[in-house]
């Protein structure tokens, strides 16, 4: 069976650095598609690309920013999932800059936080990373391990992100369930912090 890990998060989360990071090593390729895994079969265009590495050390995967890019259950029983969330301030102004006003950021922020506990819940054993985990690079050798990676990553390029321009009452509401999503995925034992 081939490796296929999916890189799960937000907009403004710092992830996008992390796959970067991740290609950088050779066993691994990870894309950003807006593919949606409804069923088993929609891994098949991963496998149809080919990959740097043609062995079955080879990880393949894919960087989802949205709900609606997975739900298929069943995919959680053999693929790998690494969690990356970062807090409200420091994430909402990327995504207003990615195109969404104040209320659509604030909803999309709070339900994606929702939706990758929801997920997190049903990949025991998955590796869970703040940006501040990968800024102080304690992530790097969990993901090596959990991946079974013979060579090191480098350290993700992580950028401050754009700053956030919104009223701050909104800002709280995100932050409050930021810091609410956070305590969850630290509570479950199997996830790794």
């Amino acid at each position: 069976m081939k490796k296929v890990c999916f890189v799960v998060s937000h907009i403004g989360s710092g992830s996008s650095e992390l796959v970067a990071s991740m290609n950088r090593n050779p066993r691994c390729e990870i894309h950003s598609t807006k593919v949606q895994y409804s069923s088993p079969e929609s891994l098949n265009w991963m496998f149809s690309r080919g990959h740097k590495m043609r062995n079955s050390s080879a990880v393949y995967g894919d960087h989802l920013l949205f709900n609606a890019s997975m739900s298929c259950r069943k995919l959680y029983e053999f693929c790998k999932f690494i969690y990356v969330i970062r807090p409200a301030r420091q994430s909402l102004g990327s995504v207003m800059a990615a195109g969404y006003g104040e209320d659509e950021a604030s909803r999309y922020y709070r339900f994606r936080l929702r939706r990758i506990c929801e997920m997190a819940k049903r990949t025991p054993g998955a590796v869970m990373a703040t940006w501040d985990d990968m800024a102080r690079g304690e992530v790097l050798k969990d993901i090596e391990s959990y991946l079974g990676l013979s060579s090191p990553l480098e350290a993700p390029n992580l950028s401050e992100g754009t700053p956030c321009i919104m009223k701050e009452s909104v800002i709280e509401q995100c932050q409050d369930a930021y810091e609410r999503y956070h305590y969850f995925l630290k509570s479950l034992n199997e996830v790794r912090i």
